[in-house]
């Protein structure tokens, strides 16, 4: 028997099948069907094949779907951390004036976190929250971290660290 080649409408057929929770051999018996006699190994293998490319197509869509409203996130976010400032600020004044509750002691420390967080988020997705390439690094750091350590370890007060 000749070999049939996939056209692009075979193609998008069996990833819409395939979308669909088909199995390799299901797909196979529908487009037999319709006429292409496709083994399920055949599907498998052309399925393996595209799986890289359908994850990056799928990775891109959503990332477009994302980036489309991911201002209006931060503009969301930058509110509500302005409004948990200023709850933060009201709450602080009546516990240094010692004219909170236990309850408003609670929620002051529950909005602290909360402003906690939002920063943290921010950090995250702004890449601030990883660490420096320190491929550049000559040592000097380690050199001004180990003489402080070595004053810290004497007894006896040491003489100001000269940094070389």
């Amino acid at each position: 028997m000749a070999h049939q080649k996939l056209t692009p409408d075979h193609e998008k057929r069996i990833l819409a099948l395939a979308g669909s929770g088909k199995t390799n051999r299901q797909i196979a018996a529908d487009l037999a069907t319709s006429g292409l006699t496709v083994s399920h190994t055949a599907i498998g293998r052309f399925l393996s094949r595209t799986k890289a490319s359908r994850a990056d197509a799928a990775k891109n869509v959503v990332r477009e779907k994302l980036v489309g409203g991911l201002t209006e996130d931060l503009d969301r976010l930058e509110l509500e951390a302005s409004r948990l400032a200023k709850m933060a600020r009201k709450l602080g004044t009546k516990i240094e004036d010692d004219e909170a509750t236990a309850k408003e002691h609670l929620r002051y420390f529950r909005v602290v976190d909360r402003l906690a967080k939002l920063t943290d988020l921010k950090l995250h997705y702004a890449g601030a929250d990883t660490p420096d390439d320190d491929t550049k690094d000559d040592g000097a750091t380690a050199r001004v971290l180990a003489k402080i350590q070595a004053m810290l370890d004497t007894e006896e007060p040491a003489a100001a660290p000269t940094i070389q």
